[in-house]
């Protein structure tokens, strides 16, 4: 009876032990961007800049399909680079991107998307997250 008690403590034992010295499993987070501001007042219809902050917990690009806007890093940041077909691309972090934006002769207003997407690497959630931002521009 000794003999099966050990053996059952020495069990329990290694199956104690086995379990305890498991690596913790982590799970991957989704990627995701985030904007202070999804919009702002009406811009003059006066040519000028616009700065817009984003929030990125993976790498990222911005796009727009307005002609009428430029989008480039602001002075001071470093983290932003020129990508394909006239996108910008990011890291991971806080990042403020500047709106160029041209007069509007048209006599109305006239509003602009800019899309900030995340890079997809991340293959458990096997999809891109986006934010949009919207520039609306006086037309008088």
């Amino acid at each position: 009876m000794r003999k099966v008690l050990f053996i059952l403590t020495v069990a329990t034992a290694l199956c104690a032990s086995a379990v305890s010295c498991q690596p913790v499993q982590k799970y991957d987070t989704p990627d995701s961007v985030a904007l202070y501001t999804k919009s702002g007042n009406p811009v003059e219809k006066t040519s000028g800049t616009k700065g817009v902050t984003i929030t990125a917990t993976a790498d990222w690009f911005v796009t727009t399909d307005a002609s009428w806007i430029d989008i480039s890093p602001a002075e001071s940041e470093t983290g932003i680079i020129p990508g394909a077909n006239g996108a910008l691309t990011g890291g991971k972090g806080i990042h403020e991107v500047i709106l160029k934006y041209t007069e509007n002769t048209t006599g109305v207003e006239r509003k602009a998307s800019i899309v900030f997407t995340t890079v997809n690497k991340n293959q458990v959630f096997g999809k891109q997250y986006s934010e949009t931002y919207v520039l609306t521009q006086k037309g008088e």
